[in-house]
């Protein structure tokens, strides 16, 4: 049996790793229309919002908190209220949210994001967790 070691674990969910990262403080829209029109309809609502950027297949929404920063490595976004953020982001934890909903997207993201990782973590990996 194959088992899965996760390069990244809950307990690493700390709060330097949180406020470098913010990765789970914005989401991608991605509507499957195949009238190019709709999109163009979504671009000129979404356009001239801070917070929403329009992408090639649909938009992209940041929490109005976050504020941009620069790191090493480029820019990043980081939580503008983190000590004061509400119960839901403070509950959150994205290793665990990988973990439960076997989706590694976005927990690849996070370890690019912190540079543990250059690649995507094996999806092809399967078995219990360690």
């Amino acid at each position: 049996m194959t088992v899965r070691e996760w390069p990244l674990q809950e307990e690493d969910i700390n709060e330097d790793v949180c406020k470098k990262c913010a990765i789970c403080c914005e989401i991608e829209l991605k509507p499957n229309w195949k009238n190019p029109r709709q999109f163009e309809w979504l671009g000129a609502i979404v356009d001239g919002h801070d917070n929403i950027t329009n992408t090639r297949k649909g938009i992209r929404i940041r929490c109005s908190h976050l504020r941009q920063t620069k790191y090493a490595t480029g820019p990043y976004w980081e939580c503008g209220i983190y000590e004061d953020r509400p119960r839901l982001c403070r509950d959150f934890n994205c290793v665990s949210w990988a973990k439960y909903s076997d989706d590694l997207a976005q927990y690849n993201r996070v370890l690019k994001r912190m540079g543990i990782i250059d690649h995507d973590f094996s999806t092809e990996l399967r078995g219990p967790d360690i």
